[in-house]
């Protein structure tokens, strides 16, 4: 085998090879099915360093599991509430039929509590300085560091450093103005 000179890495493995991070997150099942899978199945079907790829598999399979279990526990409630014939469902148009607009709201409101559940995910980080190269959009860059898919330190401070300097030569600038501003006598 040919040693290489960072080892038996090559040069461009070495900046997505990071230790995977992985966080304990609370989110309700709301979040988990209207936000954060959406999200990571979208950033599946992107091109992105292996290490991104991995965390993002990891982290689609935990929110996999939290939506099962919450369809199983959604399709329980149904299934208790609705209407039966022969001891199973009555199902039409793709709708649960019901007894009485009381059975409804009574699946309804326990449909609800279960969306407002929380769950814990473990969700596996990714570094924000990886994504410099794969293009995203600022939605789906939002989301993910909303749920804390991507580590955003640097980024927060890259921001802080630029609107520090933006506010540094503003505040130089200023006094050029004053002078501009002053006629000048011939």
């Amino acid at each position: 085998m040919h040693k290489l000179p960072y080892g038996n890495v090559r040069k461009t493995d070495q900046k997505t090879n990071q230790k995977d991070k992985k966080m304990k997150v609370k989110l309700t099942n709301m979040q988990i099915i209207s936000e954060l899978a959406p999200a990571l199945s979208e950033l599946k079907t992107m091109r992105t360093p292996g290490n991104v790829t991995i965390a993002t598999v990891r982290t689609f399979g935990e929110c996999e599991k939290a939506v099962k279990d919450y369809e199983t526990a959604r399709i329980s409630i149904l299934n208790n509430f609705c209407k039966k014939e022969n001891g199973k469902p009555v199902i039409k148009d793709n709708q649960y039929q019901f007894d009485s607009p009381e059975d409804k709201a009574s699946a309804e409101a326990e449909i609800r509590k279960i969306v407002e559940t929380e769950v814990e995910l473990d969700v596996h980080q990714v570094s924000s300085t990886v994504f410099e190269k794969v293009e995203i959009s600022g939605n789906l860059y939002e989301v993910l560091v909303r749920y804390q898919f991507i580590d955003d330190k640097v980024v927060s401070k890259n921001i802080k450093d630029a609107q520090s300097f933006l506010k540094k030569v503003a505040d130089e600038k200023e006094p050029e103005k004053e002078k501009e501003a002053e006629p000048v006598a011939n």
